[in-house]
């Protein structure tokens, strides 16, 4: 006996350590579990705090921010949500030049900062000065797309300026070594140097006829020198010294900024001085008064009758260039204006300033818009014929913006359709394009239109149809688009292909509230008759249409999921179906997922929009209301409610790896954490959004493009020339950005 109460007494010792440790295991687990928890929501508000930043204009800040998500959890930051926000930090619409990407023999030693940046009068070549003395040229096509890459010459140990002859020929640059020097931009050849100063130069440039050459800097005399179309001199330079008398100006002052006002003027600037001189004597010819500190930059409208100028008061000025009056001020900025630009046809002035970010202007001074990219402060920037902005940074960096893009849709492109509606559309992988119906807006004709999201190029591939279109839907298997007009009938469009669908006789008129594919090749639509709903189906084969489920509601939207579920939404219930090899079977019975607790009935929680997890554990559901939920498929729980739009949800998608949700409404696309519901980031394209998915290619989930689709119909508010029409949105995730040929806002 004594042994035996030994025994159990060891046992019982072991079974209670061994519980003890599994217990202590578990108590570490949870605290592992909670510590986790607890650093991905400082990630999530890390973010967050990233994407405010970036709506107030701090790219350097908003990149730090997600620096320190990464830090707490890489995963989160790696994935969709973190590419977001670094892909919403590229604002501008191409990064001509990267100069801290260069190959190790080109890449610029010391500093990255770009100074100067200058574009030829036809917009075919653009001249960048680097802070290292490298001279960059880049050749640019129409679509303001550079031709090939971009040359390199070590033109100065520092270049400070640089300026085009007015037919694009010649190339005029200063630097830090006090050298002025004219080339040759199409080949890179030195045609002269053209003065040596004994300390550095910080300005040149061509009068508007090309017959005299100016130049300036720290010894504060102003040089002109008359010049022929090929550089060369036609008699000596005038040298004087405006500057020279001015009262109250500091002995150190240098010339920094100077341009022509006409064959005859110079304006240049000193301290705070602006001064008109005649280019033939140097007398002054009028004075712009008002600013406090240091002006460092100038800017001359195309007819010579306005000039901007700018710098270290901040506060940037508008004047009358013939009679020297203050035509407005523009607000105050943060930080010092390095450049400053006028655009096309004298429409408004652009900015750019040490705090990274380019302001754009109307000429009564009122702010229009913000434009952010530049990791680093804007050195210089120009404006081409089309009215597209160049700027030079110190982050090494040449980018092109559109003007009228703001932080509202920073990062994205957009894609016109003019006199078509696109009802929906989808990725085929086959095409690597995108395929959607197009529906003419007054003509009531449909037909199927290919999508390149890289070069903006639409093509129309089938023939146009008669349509009044209520319904559509396009296979991302195959191309082909399902449509349902309010005549009754059903059409399948593929390339140069129109085919008849047979629809059910059992409705009348048998119009469907929604359709979808499958993935194995069959369309679903449901239909409404005596105001049920039922849900038909069509094989592969496409041909005679089946009732799967007959119910008591109407059927508003489908959701298939890649494996083995399809959901659809019910009125206020979402009910799922399994599918057998991407197909619905010949019965089944569906099974309720979710339906609200309480229903007041008027239909103000009908299910709108549906979208399952990567991993179908979860189905997000999009009511009406505004409000998303996501479900668990397992027993139907609501396990999270993400921040709800303000109207009806048009369309939902999920992240790949997902830890992000993008739901949409009729106005904004909206990017949420799954985990917590918070909403992160807003895009707001100023059209009608009909829906919005991830597309991706070649099997390729890492490297999806968010797109958006709908349009501005005949009557909706626009602004002032843009034409009604289709439009689609899209903004590259992947983790590189690619080059795309086309871009920015819908041109009018």
């Amino acid at each position: 006996p004594a042994l035996a109460t030994a025994v159990i007494a060891g046992f019982a010792t072991v079974a209670i350590a061994g519980l003890a440790t599994r217990a202590v295991s578990l108590q570490r687990a949870e605290a592992a579990r909670r510590l986790a928890d607890v650093r991905h929501r400082d990630a999530v508000a890390e973010i967050r705090r990233g994407f405010e930043l970036l709506r107030s204009s701090h790219a350097t800040a908003a990149l730090e921010r997600l620096e320190a998500s990464a830090a707490l959890d890489p995963e989160l930051a790696g994935s969709l949500v973190g590419r977001w926000l670094e892909a919403r930090l590229h604002g501008e619409q191409a990064i001509l030049l990267d100069t801290t990407r260069m190959a190790a023999d080109q890449a610029e030693p010391g500093l990255p900062d770009l100074y100067s940046i200058r574009v030829a009068a036809d917009g075919s070549r653009v001249a960048v000065g680097a802070a290292a003395g490298t001279l960059w040229l880049i050749d640019l096509g129409p679509t303001g797309q550079p031709t090939g890459p971009p040359r390199s010459i070590a033109a100065h140990d520092e270049i400070n300026g640089l300026a085009f002859s007015p037919d694009g020929t010649l190339l005029a640059s200063v630097g830090q070594d006090g050298r002025a020097r004219l080339w040759r931009p199409a080949t890179g050849e030195l045609v002269r140097e053209v003065a040596h100063e004994p300390a550095p130069l910080f300005s040149i440039a061509f009068a508007p006829d090309g017959g005299r050459l100016a130049w300036a800097g720290e010894t504060r005399a102003l040089s002109v020198e008359p010049v022929d179309a090929a550089g060369n001199p036609t008699g000596p330079a005038v040298t004087c010294r405006p500057f020279a008398d001015v009262p109250g100006l500091p002995e150190q002052s240098n010339i920094e900024s100077l341009a022509f006002l006409d064959a005859d003027s110079v304006v240049a600037v000193s301290h705070d001085q602006a001064l008109a001189i005649a280019a033939d004597t140097g007398a002054i010819e009028r004075e712009f008064k008002g600013h406090r500190r240091h002006l460092g930059i100038i800017a001359v409208s195309s007819d010579g009758r306005r000039l901007a100028t700018g710098g270290t008061d901040r506060q940037p000025r508008l004047w009358n260039a013939i009679s020297g009056e203050l035509i407005a001020m523009l607000p105050l900025h943060p930080d010092r204006v390095a450049g400053i630009a006028w655009l096309p046809g004298d429409a408004g002035v652009v900015t750019g300033c040490r705090d990274g970010v380019i302001r754009v202007f109307g000429l009564d001074g009122v702010e229009r818009n913000r434009l952010v990219g530049h990791l680093g402060r804007v050195w210089d920037l120009q404006s081409d014929p089309q009215g597209r902005i160049l700027s030079a940074g110190g982050d090494g960096t040449v980018r092109r913006w559109d003007p009228a893009a703001g932080a509202a849709v920073a990062g994205t492109r957009e894609i016109a359709i003019p006199g078509a509606w696109v009802p929906t559309l989808s990725a085929v992988s086959a095409a690597g394009r995108l395929v959607a119906p197009l529906t003419a807006l007054t003509q009531g004709e449909v037909n199927r239109g290919v999508v390149d999201l890289r070069t903006g190029e639409v093509t129309r591939s089938s023939r146009p149809v008669a349509m009044s279109v209520a319904q559509s839907a396009v296979d991302p298997g195959t191309g082909q688009v399902a449509v349902f007009g309010y005549d009754g009938r059903g059409l399948v469009l593929a390339d140069d292909d129109v085919r008849e669908l047979p629809m059910p006789a059992d409705v009348a008129p048998p119009t469907p509230f929604a359709c979808h594919w499958l993935p194995g090749g069959g369309l679903v639509a449901g239909f409404a008759k005596d105001e049920a709903g039922s849900v038909w189906a069509w094989g592969s084969d496409l041909g005679a249409a089946r009732c799967i489920v007959s119910g008591r509601q109407l059927i508003d939207c489908f959701g298939p999921s890649r494996g083995g579920w399809l959901a659809f939404g019910e009125a206020e219930r979402v009910r799922i179906l399994p599918l057998v090899d991407g197909s619905l079977p010949a019965a089944a019975t569906p099974r309720t997922l979710y339906a609200p607790a309480e229903s007041a009935g008027d239909g103000w929680q009908a299910v709108t929009a549906l979208a399952w997890s990567p991993d179908e554990t979860a189905l997000a559901v999009g009511l009406r209301s505004g409000a998303v939920l996501i479900v668990s498929v397992a027993d139907g729980r609501v396990i999270q409610q993400l921040t709800p739009l303000p109207t009806a949800v048009k369309g939902l998608a999920w992240a790949p790896e997902g830890r992000g949700i993008i739901a949409a409404n009729d106005r904004v696309i909206r990017l949420c954490d799954a985990s917590t519901g918070i909403s992160l980031d807003e895009i707001e394209p100023g059209w009608t959004i009909n829906s919005v998915m991830l597309a991706s290619w070649n099997d390729d989930p890492a490297s999806p493009w968010l797109v958006a689709w709908g349009g501005r119909d005949s009557v909706a508010p626009a602004a002032a020339g843009v034409q009604p029409g289709g439009r689609i949105l899209s903004l590259p995730l992947g983790p590189e950005r690619p080059t795309l040929a086309a871009g920015g806002r819908a041109a009018p």
